[in-house]
């Protein structure tokens, strides 16, 4: 069920776009519940708890930190 303020405030939101704009909206509502996404429960991840080498958790935090969250200004 929907929240009678987000109801109103998504319609307010969506009058002043031309007829082309709300079919984007539409879509893109639709792609949001197509989206969802669908995974194992935390649960059942349990069984893989303490499997992974020490040295191979030190390489994989090394990589992370070196590769992760840099920004290079040339690339694009």
């Amino acid at each position: 069920m929907i929240d009678s303020n987000l109801s109103g405030e998504l319609l307010n939101a969506v009058e002043d776009l031309s007829d082309e704009q709300r079919r984007l909206v539409v879509q893109f509502a639709r792609s949001l519940s197509a989206a969802r996404q669908v995974g194992a429960p935390g649960a059942s991840l349990l069984r893989f708890a303490g499997t992974l080498p020490d040295d191979a958790a030190v390489e994989m935090i090394d990589a992370i930190e070196t590769g992760c969250e840099r920004i290079d200004v040339n690339e694009w």
